[in-house]
């Protein structure tokens, strides 16, 4: 509440998602207006000490390898956060996107199609970013220092300058992010060998040892995936905003599964962990939904994931799945804690038509159903998809508009339905392809 209370004095009301993200220390912080990542003006507050690192006259950061060694630079000077009383390190103060000024490199000349964007108000994403779902079974499976031998390697194989640019870029962010984590992980020991009470102490010491161990090593346990996802999903935030998280209660069941087992885990922890986790990130997740298959994923982990949002009582974007084979138990309690809590959380997703219309544009019906509930309203092929979806949009009323002033002002066309409508598909064609 402290840092809401602060964002709310000193840049106002957010017309935006609702983001965890934190204002700088008083003595680093300036307050600016900027674009976001889906393109909407924003008002943010900046480290007043970033330089970026740049050749180009007008202070432009763009390629792989700027972007990549100025986002190392913000994260070498980005002080860590940890909050004692939680199970989870880290949080975020900056966005790398808003010290990208220009945001679009002007060397890539697109004026075109100014002409038609403006005529028809198209939102026609270019240099949008983000909005795709990362699969965060590779992460978990390779872990910063595996991610960074992979980098390592493939360098040795694509030699050639584009790819070496774009090596480069990877390992200044994953350099940065290890060194980021290993702050945190110094900064809890140092806060523990003060710390008076023994259990506050015990935690800040586990929380250390979990992300000595997750600077290059894997998760193994709940505990260190929550960790490990938070620090992707923040390292993601700081990048460009990103909001994507996906399908929560299956990338992360088997560690859930594995420590239940063992006895090392208890619901009331799991949902301990994953409140520490919503917090500091609230990315769009699904719950439930079919495989490939059609069949139904909802496991005890997504009630723990959906008790956790109902604990906190704060904007999760938590989306339950609704269709013919899904958990109907699951829909009940997303229901009772929506008119409970009247928060708007959870949101309820209908898979099934969002599969069968995927479908329609020629793919297979199994890939609709991986797709995950990912930002505001789109999904995405965790991995595989970057679908850019709602930086996007054509705006089917000013096209109509369009369509009926042109009719009516050529002499040569009796107005009617039929004209109307073929001036309709004109635009919309014309619109389209602007777009495309």
């Amino acid at each position: 509440m402290r840092h809401t209370e602060e964002k709310w004095r000193e840049i106002g009301s957010l017309d935006m998602d609702d983001l965890p993200i934190m204002l700088p220390p008083p003595a680093m912080r300036k307050i600016v207006r900027v674009v976001s990542g889906s393109g909407i003006t924003i008002t943010e507050a900046l480290f007043n000490n970033f330089e970026p690192k740049t050749d180009r006259p007008d202070g432009g950061i763009f390629g792989a390898r700027a972007c990549g060694e100025n986002f190392r630079i913000l994260l070498d000077l980005h002080p860590p956060y940890v909050d004692p009383v939680s199970s989870l390190s880290g949080g975020y103060f900056a966005c790398f996107l808003a010290y990208r000024q220009p945001a679009w490199n002007p060397d890539l000349d697109f004026s075109h199609l100014h002409e038609a964007q403006n005529l028809y108000k198209l939102h026609h994403g270019i240099g949008a970013v983000q909005h795709f779902c990362q699969d965060m079974t590779i992460g978990f499976a390779l872990g910063l220092g595996g991610l960074l031998e992979r980098v390592r390697h493939y360098r040795t194989r694509n030699t050639d300058d584009e790819a070496q640019e774009l090596y480069d870029g990877l390992e200044h962010c994953l350099l940065g992010i290890q060194n980021w984590i290993a702050r945190h992980a110094r900064a809890a020991r140092e806060m523990a060998a003060v710390e008076q009470d023994p259990a506050v102490r015990r935690n800040l010491l586990t929380m250390a040892e979990i992300n000595d161990k997750l600077v290059a090593g894997v998760p193994e346990t709940f505990r260190e995936a929550c960790q490990w996802t938070l620090w992707y999903q923040l390292a993601a935030k700081m990048y460009n905003m990103s909001g994507s998280l996906g399908r929560i209660d299956q990338f992360l069941y088997p560690f859930y599964e594995r420590d239940r087992r063992q006895g090392i885990l208890t619901d009331e922890e799991a949902v301990f962990h994953l409140c520490c986790y919503f917090l500091m990130d609230t990315s769009y997740t699904q719950l439930g939904g079919p495989d490939a298959g059609g069949n139904d994923l909802t496991n005890p982990l997504s009630y723990l994931v959906l008790e956790a949002a109902h604990q906190l009582k704060i904007p999760v974007n938590v989306g339950v799945c609704v269709g013919k084979t899904t958990d109907p138990g699951l829909l009940r309690r997303g229901v009772e804690i929506m008119f409970e809590d009247r928060t708007g959380i959870p949101k309820f997703l209908g898979v099934d038509r969002t599969s069968e219309g995927f479908a329609r544009n020629g793919y297979p019906i199994g890939l609709g159903r991986e797709r995950a509930y990912s930002g505001c309203h789109w999904c995405a092929i965790p991995g595989r998809e970057y679908t850019v979806n709602d930086c996007v949009k054509i705006n089917l009323p000013v096209v109509f508009d369009v369509a009926l002033h042109d009719m009516m002002a050529d002499p040569t066309v009796t107005p009617g339905t039929g004209a109307l409508r073929a001036s309709f598909e004109k635009h919309l064609r014309r619109a389209v392809e602007t777009i495309a």
